[in-house]
């Protein structure tokens, strides 16, 4: 939806990137707390399923380590074991890596199906969201923006939901139940390995900067504006062709420098992260630990007096302890990108709607009144568009706004529709503040025709369906014809099952516009709001545009929109609209006589 010069932005987009902070500089505690807090306010519809996730992967994977003991216990015991109990370990041992592997790989499907489902419903959850936003949200946002929280942002939670529950239990397992067995067979052995963990540890927190938030931030960020000049660059292509911009201009100097801004964080983020964690992951490989463990066991054998029939557990336990851990690595990385993309959905999920009543008042049926009551409105509350305006539109009648551009004409319709609330005074629809009605309601009792033209990518039929899906073929076709536009499409290589593209492929733009005109004959409401509905129109499609919107208005309550005079001098009233108040209000022929700013705008068109 195109937006005219008097319809600004609202407020500024919650996604808009936040000021950087200083290269290198620590990220304050607040903002790293938020983030966490965002992610558990999205996560919070399956937290119960993962919590039970992780539990019984834990208990599996401490199962799985039965293998080990049966191999200690028997290296132990060796010789004094009967033949039955050496087949009663090995037994335990094959019950507990099958029991335990099973387990993993249920519980891993059964997180997948939660993700899935997870997935669906949040995209639903931020798309009923953004239907209650202001409109001027959108005109603040960027499109790609919209489009990479919707869709990649929601897909980046996937290895949060379907993976980390059962990944991390089964890491921290793991090194958990070894540090337990080895505490059980040698308590000096266990003290010494978890002092070389927290060696390594200490290790990688020192190689661990601050900066690696920031870098996965920028990452990010980068990744998304990336994403955002593509999308400009894609919609715009046919004005890049038009007025010859070159590769080393416009939209395309954009693209190219944010993805060398793109690639230059990209590497930044690797080197910032990558260092750290192969530092870590070579030292926590059981090469890595295999001088601590063979050190330590070696030493308890030569001073601690240890048979080398107990090293043989505390070696094989030893040099395992780390494996899980390793995992937990990359993990980590997948939650912090899941963190950020926690942090932009919910920026958009906190974005503030519009009210809804918890009783609404349903709108009455037939021809319905508009009725401004000190209304005040502005975009940005600070600069009000609208200012202290009250009007009544009687039912059934047709009503023109002119004036100048910027004046306030289409914020006014936009307001009958409450894409806007007023900050001051009310908007009435039948009697009924539209602040009290159903949302659905409210657009139920309303047929809008804008001066963009909205034909969205797919068949004919489903453009003039839109909003009714369960329309019938019989009223598709009157409402086609009833909109003169039903021959055309008849003409068109599949009919009414011609794919229109969603720049309304096969059509002018006249025609285009006689689509959306069939729309609001099949929506059939009781209010019209036409913006300069014949803005796209050439002369024969014009003509058959304003006998169809002469038959679409009649018994109908009209606002019309008007910047050329000349095309509303039949309408009940004129109201001329001069910097967001009426400054005259009556017929054509009256406002002519009074000689003010309808005559003046009048004789300038002619």
């Amino acid at each position: 939806m195109s937006v005219s010069p008097d319809s600004r932005s609202a407020q500024q987009s919650p996604l808009g990137a936040a000021p950087a902070e200083a290269p290198g500089s620590p990220p304050a505690q607040e903002e790293m707390s938020t983030d966490w807090a965002a992610l558990g306010r999205i996560l919070q519809p399956v937290r119960s399923q993962m919590i039970l996730a992780f539990a019984l992967v834990f208990v599996s994977s401490a199962i799985r380590l039965l293998p080990v003991v049966a191999i200690s216990e028997i290296a132990l015991h060796y010789g004094e074991l009967s033949t039955r109990g050496v087949y009663g370990w090995v037994i335990a041992a094959a019950v507990g890596l099958v029991l335990g592997q099973l387990v993993y790989m249920m519980v891993t499907g059964w997180c997948h199906r939660i993700e899935a489902q997870f997935r669906g419903a949040l995209r639903a959850r931020v798309i009923r969201h953004l239907s209650r936003v202001p409109l001027g949200w959108f005109s603040s946002t960027n499109s790609g923006t919209v489009k990479k929280t919707v869709s990649e942002d929601v897909a980046t939670l996937h290895a949060i939901v379907a993976h980390s529950p059962s990944d991390a239990a089964s890491a921290l397992a793991l090194p958990v139940t070894s540090i337990v067995l080895l505490f059980w067979y040698d308590w000096r052995f266990a003290i010494g390995i978890l002092l070389w963990l927290v060696l390594v540890l200490g290790v990688f927190k020192l190689l661990s900067s601050s900066s690696m938030r920031e870098a996965t931030e920028q990452y990010m960020t980068a990744q998304s504006r990336m994403s955002q000049a593509l999308i400009e660059l894609v919609q715009g292509i046919a004005v890049v062709k038009n007025f010859g911009v070159t590769s080393s201009t416009g939209v395309f100097s954009r693209y190219e420098s944010t993805l060398k801004h793109f690639l230059t964080w990209t590497r930044r983020w690797m080197l910032t992260t990558g260092r750290p964690q192969s530092t870590m992951l070579a030292l926590f490989f059981p090469t890595g630990m295999l001088a601590p463990v063979v050190g330590l066991a070696w030493a308890l054998s030569a001073w601690g007096g240890n048979e080398p029939t107990r090293l043989v557990p505390l070696i094989v336990i030893g040099l395992g302890l780390t494996t899980g851990i390793i995992t937990l690595v990359p993990l980590a990385g997948l939650i912090a990108q899941g963190g950020e993309a926690a942090k932009r959905l919910d920026e958009v999920l906190q974005s503030p709607a519009l009210e809804v009543s918890d009783t609404p008042v349903a709108l009455p049926d037939g021809p319905l009144d508009i009725r401004f009551e000190n209304v005040t409105f502005g975009y940005h509350p600070e600069h009000p568009v609208i200012r202290d305006l009250s009007v009544e539109i009687p039912a059934g009648s047709v009503t023109a706004l002119v004036g100048p551009s910027g004046s306030g004409k289409s914020t006014l319709t936009r307001l009958v529709a409450r894409f806007y609330d007023p900050q001051q005074g009310r908007v009435l629809l039948g009697g009924v503040d539209v602040r009290e009605a159903d949302d659905t309601d409210v657009l139920a009792h309303l047929a809008i025709v804008e001066q963009s033209i909205g034909v969205i990518h797919g068949t004919a039929r489903e453009n003039i369906a839109l909003g009714l899906p369960d329309a019938s073929e019989a009223d598709i076709i009157r409402a086609a014809q009833a909109a003169r536009i039903h021959e055309r499409i008849l003409a068109l290589p599949e009919g009414y099952d011609t794919m229109l593209g969603e720049g309304g492929a096969y059509l002018s733009g006249g025609e285009r516009q006689r689509i959306t005109l069939a729309r609001a004959f099949l929506r059939d409401a009781p209010v019209l709001l036409l913006d300069e509905a014949t803005a796209y129109a050439d002369p024969h499609s014009e003509r058959d545009i304003q006998l169809a919107l002469a038959d679409l208005a009649r018994g109908r309550t009209v606002l019309v929109i008007a910047h050329r005079l000349s095309t509303v001098t039949g309408v009940d009233r004129i109201l001329v609209i001069d910097d967001g108040r009426i400054a005259e209000s009556g017929t054509h022929d009256e406002l002519l006589a009074a000689g003010g700013l309808y005559s003046t705008l009048w004789e300038a068109q002619q």
